[in-house]
């Protein structure tokens, strides 16, 4: 993910200041960098909303940098549904899984999957 790489260049930062930030083994951030592993879903939402740019750019499939949407900015239009649609459409299945599970308890009130309600 050169694209993390180069985020974490644009704040100065080497990567264990980055893996500290983001509470993870020096050795976990250094394999997302090299993409030798992919992180989750809510890793790379934490990631996103961090750096301010969309989830589709730090994964590489989008060019637009974006941003991370705030609850507040978010008023959907057909344009985006069908941004929405061609980016699903495209992703590849792991992230297809993670967003229907989190739609589903979305959809259900129960709040994000694997999310522990005792916490704030």
């Amino acid at each position: 993910m050169n694209r993390l790489r180069d985020l974490r260049l644009e704040k100065g930062w080497n990567m264990s200041e980055a893996a500290r930030h983001f509470k993870l083994p020096y050795t976990t951030y250094v394999s997302y960098e090299k993409s030798e592993r992919t992180p989750s879903f809510d890793m790379a939402c934490t990631m996103a909303e961090f750096y301010d740019v969309s989830v589709t750019y730090l994964m590489g499939t989008s060019d637009a940098r974006g941003s991370f949407p705030k609850n507040e900015d978010f008023v959907p239009d057909e344009a985006e549904d069908e941004e929405f649609t061609r980016l699903y459409q495209a992703a590849p299945q792991w992230l297809k899984d993670q967003v229907r599970s989190l739609l589903a308890a979305a959809k259900s009130g129960d709040g994000a999957p694997g999310a522990d309600s005792t916490k704030p």
